[in-house]
C-alpha cells in the first residue's frame, strides 16, 4: 500500500454509527494521524433501516462529536443525510461529494455488485477498502467490472479493529466504545444501558 496515495485525500465514512464503536474511532484516528488524510463521518438519516432499530439521529451525531473531538483536526462530521426522507444510495451521495473517497470494508467491497447504481458506482466513484475479519476479497476481485475499474480503489492493509455496533447493543460491553461515548450512552439511558 502506497501511503502517498492517501496523504491529503478526503474520505467519507458512512454508517449508522448506532453507536460509534472503538473501531470507528480507530479508523478515523489512523487515517488522520497516521496517513494524513481528512475523514468525514457521514451518519445515515433516521429513516435508513438495516432491519435494526436505529436511535435518533441527534444522539448518533452527538456521540460522533465525541469521537471527532478525541481524534482532533482532520476529523469531521457531515450532516448531508440528516434531513433525507428517502434513502438515495451511496452513488447519489458520492455524486455530491465528487472529490471524496468512500470508505468500505472487505464485506462491503465483496457486495458492491448488489449496490444501487452498480456498475456506475465503481466506474465513476473512488473507494478506500479496509480489512474486515472473516472476509476475503479475492471473489470480488473476480468481478470483471471491478477489475476494469480497479484504479478507483485503494486497499489499506492495517489493523482497524473489528468492534461492531451490533455487538455493543447485544452485550453492553463498554470496552467496545471510547469512554466518552459510553458515558454519553449511560447518561442518556440509550440501548437500555443503566
Amino acid at each position: 500500500m502506497n501511503n502517498n496515495k492517501i496523504e491529503n485525500i478526503k474520505i467519507l465514512f458512512g454508517g449508522a454509527f448506532n453507536p460509534p464503536t472503538y473501531s470507528h474511532f480507530l479508523i478515523g484516528d489512523k487515517f488522520v494521524n497516521k496517513y494524513q488524510a481528512s475523514i468525514y463521518y457521514l451518519p445515515t438519516s433516521s429513516i435508513y433501516n438495516k432491519n435494526v432499530e436505529i436511535i435518533d439521529y441527534e444522539h448518533r451525531y452527538k456521540m460522533l462529536e465525541l469521537v471527532v473531538d478525541k481524534i482532533g483536526d482532520g476529523a469531521y462530521i457531515s450532516e448531508f443525510e440528516r434531513a433525507q426522507e428517502v434513502y438515495l444510495g451511496t452513488y447519489q451521495t458520492l455524486k455530491h461529494f465528487s472529490d471524496y473517497y468512500f470508505l468500505i470494508g472487505y464485506d462491503q467491497f465483496a457486495n458492491l455488485p448488489n449496490w444501487l447504481n452498480f456498475p456506475k458506482l465503481v466506474s465513476e466513484c473512488k473507494f478506500i477498502v479496509i480489512p474486515r475479519e472473516g472476509y476475503n476479497i479475492k471473489e470480488a476481485l473476480n468481478n470483471s467490472l471491478i477489475k476494469e475499474n480497479i484504479n478507483n480503489f485503494i486497499f489499506v492493509e492495517d489493523d482497524f479493529g473489528d468492534d461492531s455496533s451490533t455487538e455493543f447493543r447485544l452485550t453492553h460491553n463498554k470496552d467496545l466504545l471510547i469512554d466518552e461515548v459510553y458515558e454519553y450512552i449511560k447518561k442518556n439511558k440509550l440501548y437500555e444501558v443503566k
